[in-house]
């Protein structure tokens, strides 16, 4: 059926020690771009920021884009990936906080949107806040 599941599995060893573990999915009729969640880390960041990607699109082309503002909306920085994703979850991009223009961005609150395009021009959009920790 459509929709979110969960999937648990649990397992016994030959001294009856049990271990249990779950993982969640995503059932989808359509072949439509779907962001399942996009990770920044770490977050708070102080050197740099990892994006994790985790979408249905595996072993496809992907145009993805990331671009970064300040509380303002004014944009620090933008960047984008093109070429193949190889699974379903995977570290896609690393920002240095370091911003188009030059020097370091200041701590802070920043927003980021991630935008993903596969190769038939279908697209899906996330955003969230990421922090920026920098010594005074």
């Amino acid at each position: 059926e459509e929709g979110r599941h969960d999937l648990e599995l649990k397992v016994w060893d030959v001294a009856n020690n049990s271990a249990t573990a779950t993982t969640h999915f995503v059932v989808s009729s359509s072949l439509e771009v779907a962001l399942v969640e996009v990770l920044a880390y770490p977050n708070p960041a102080t050197d740099r920021v990892t994006f994790r990607m985790a979408a249905n699109q595996a072993c496809r082309a992907a145009n993805v884009h990331l671009d970064i503002f300040d509380l303002s909306g004014a944009r620090v920085h933008s960047m984008d990936f093109e070429g193949e994703v190889l699974g379903f979850r995977d570290d896609v991009m690393t920002w240095n906080l370091q911003p188009s223009s030059g020097s370091a961005v200041r701590h802070g609150v920043y927003l980021f949107r991630v935008t993903w395009e596969n190769e038939f021009g279908q697209s899906a959009q996330y955003a969230d806040k990421l922090v920026v920790l920098r010594p005074e």
